[in-house]
């Protein structure tokens, strides 16, 4: 471009706008076969080193073993004569070169239709990658799983298998908290379908967990009850949440029969049961107990709080505002489920996995 627009270059200019011409069609083929080298490695990475993909996805295979037999022989020839004029000027290889280009973009089209519809039958793949994605679905060993479940459950660190990882036994947080499901999940078939049967396990273990800790609560030891090897770090958060809820509307009840102090007397219980947790926190403790108590105590806190503060509003009714503005915990009988409720809001509690990650202090704003 600056040779021809140059006022010596009259001589020479149709020679200049040839090779002007020529240097932009060689750019575009250059650009073109790049492009279809970097989906060509990409690709061959996929199709090229995995039977169980190539078994899937056996069309996609087919169309892929095509373009590579078409883009060796151009290879080849390219190799053979490396003359770039004519290799980037020959029309037929420019149009070999997007052909090949388009019969690799529906490769790689159909490929993320399948990973699409991997997501689809099980949603928590959406948290990782396509590489990601890729490297589980074509790995027969179900152990591959375990590099990428942090992502896919957000407290989850690993789950254990049988000795002949046939079948999934247990699920183990960061913290290295460890629960037992009550039914193994068997390991078989595609991925999505037995890490759905984990996931529908999780929640169905840590019901009949959760229902078993706060049977257990009526007649233990606060402090057994937490220390206990069964009762995990979010069951006794949520057992103690429901047995406020409890205890606050007996007291409703009882101001209603004529016991003018049974919520100061509710208030000075929490309030020795916050001194106790603090003397065994400072107590030696176990890890994850004490992990345990920690959040437990941010729980107690903004509980006694409440109690202080119903008493300070004169709120004498489960139907005032006071109390029905609060998060309240209740395990419903009929339903034979942990319900939360907040005015008019009815939620079913969603029984999944937290492990012993820290809690967030609670205050007025967070509970909105």
């Amino acid at each position: 471009q600056a040779m021809s627009s140059s006022r010596f270059a009259g001589v020479f200019l149709e020679e200049a706008k040839l090779w002007e011409r020529n240097l932009n069609t060689i750019m575009s083929c250059l650009e073109v076969w790049f492009a279809v080298q970097r989906k060509f490695i990409y690709l061959d990475g996929i199709f090229g080193g995995c039977d169980d993909i190539r078994h899937q996805l056996p069309e996609e295979a087919k169309k892929f073993d095509s373009a590579v037999f078409t883009f060796c022989n151009f290879a080849k020839s390219a190799h053979d004569d490396p003359i770039v004029l004519k290799v980037c000027l020959d029309e037929k290889k420019i149009e070999l070169l997007h052909a090949l280009s388009e019969r690799l973009d529906r490769c790689q089209k159909g490929l993320s239709e399948y990973l699409a519809g991997k997501r689809n039958l099980f949603a928590r793949f959406y948290f990782i990658s396509d590489d990601e994605l890729l490297s589980i679905l074509g790995n027969s060993n179900p152990c591959s799983v375990q590099l990428h479940l942090p992502k896919l459950f957000e407290s989850v660190q690993s789950i254990e298998f049988s000795m002949r990882k046939s079948r999934v036994t247990s699920m183990t947080s960061r913290e290295g908290e460890t629960f037992g499901f009550i039914n193994s999940v068997l390991v078989n078939g595609s991925v999505d379908l037995w890490m759905t049967a984990v996931e529908d396990e999780m929640k169905a273990s840590l019901w009949a967990i959760t229902k078993e800790t706060i049977f257990r609560y009526a007649s233990q030891e606060r402090r057994s009850w937490i220390s206990a090897e069964n009762t995990l770090g979010m069951t006794s958060t949520c057992g103690s949440q429901v047995w406020w809820t409890w205890e606050v509307e007996n007291c409703f009840s009882k101001l209603a029969s004529g016991d003018k102090n049974a919520m100061k007397k509710l208030e000075s219980k929490w309030t020795n049961q916050l001194t106790d947790m603090v003397s065994m926190v400072q107590s030696p403790l176990d890890a994850k107990v004490r992990k345990k108590v920690n959040n437990l105590l941010v729980v107690d806190v903004h509980a006694k709080d409440v109690i202080s503060g119903l008493i300070r509003e004169s709120v004498i009714s489960s139907k005032q505002f006071g109390w029905q503005s609060q998060l309240r915990f209740y395990w419903d009988r009929e339903e034979d489920y942990c319900i939360i409720k907040q005015c008019i809001g009815y939620f079913h509690y969603g029984f999944e996995y937290t492990g012993l990650s820290s809690r967030l202090v609670l205050t007025t704003l967070t509970d909105r």
